[in-house]
């Protein structure tokens, strides 16, 4: 998938979750995609060292 495929996805699961209008939302996803989650959330160009450890996660806050 392309990333703006998947920024397009990303968009729309955004505003569901807005929607929903919990304080919080957990994903729980597999590395590659929690780290292109934290690259479109955040901006920052990501690559494989940014992936997390084994059983790794981050802990990430937006103003949805």
């Amino acid at each position: 998938m392309s990333e703006n495929e998947f920024n397009l996805i990303v968009e729309m699961f955004m505003k569901q979750c807005r929607i929903l209008g919990k304080e919080k939302i957990y994903i729980v996803s597999h590395d590659g995609t929690i780290t292109s989650y934290r690259q479109f959330i955040t901006g920052e160009k990501l690559s494989r060292v940014d992936f997390p450890k084994e059983t790794g996660w981050f802990k990430l806050t937006i103003n949805i």
